[in-house]
């Protein structure tokens, strides 16, 4: 997985070895155009015009669809794996979590953006007060609160994390 800005994450990975390699998913199509258009645009590695970056491969998929098993296709594959701002709309996250780890190598490292606890977010805290008790649909204003449960103790390592497969 890699954020948004795939071209951070290239310049990151840029090396002088031709065995590095970025993987892109995303469930959007229009975001993978996106995606490879901004990679034709960038420096190829070996160039001297910039430092050069990793050859990037986009696949579609959702992270936890039974249609789109992306990851299949890279069994213990990577040594990182980064999800910016994801997870917490996933419609299974455990099941993308557990794909997540299955395509890293042991002691492979993921890194996470998720939105911050919703106590330090005043404006969906006023949403939320607005849809449950002004308009009174108490469940609206749970399903708004939802994207905020990744982060919403601020550690996520505990029962979140427990049902990702080892």
């Amino acid at each position: 997985m890699v954020p948004t800005e795939y071209s951070d994450a290239m310049e990151s990975s840029s090396s002088s070895t031709s065995d590095v390699v970025v993987v892109g998913v995303d469930v959007s199509r229009g975001m993978l155009k996106v995606a490879q258009a901004k990679a034709n645009d960038l420096v190829k590695p070996g160039t001297d015009d910039g430092p050069g970056y990793a050859p990037v491969q986009f696949h579609f998929g959702d992270a936890c669809a039974e249609d789109t098993p992306w990851h299949e296709a890279f069994p213990h594959h990577f040594d990182r794996a980064y999800c910016h701002q994801g997870l917490q709309f996933m419609a299974d996250p455990i099941e993308a979590l557990t794909r997540v780890r299955s395509a890293l190598i042991p002691g492979g490292q993921f890194t996470c953006a998720v939105w911050a606890p919703v106590e330090h977010q005043p404006l969906f805290l006023a949403v939320h007060r607005a849809l449950a008790v002004d308009i009174g649909r108490p469940e609206w204003g749970e399903l708004m609160l939802a994207p905020f449960a990744w982060n919403s103790k601020g550690d996520t390592r505990g029962t979140h994390a427990e049902g990702v497969g080892r």
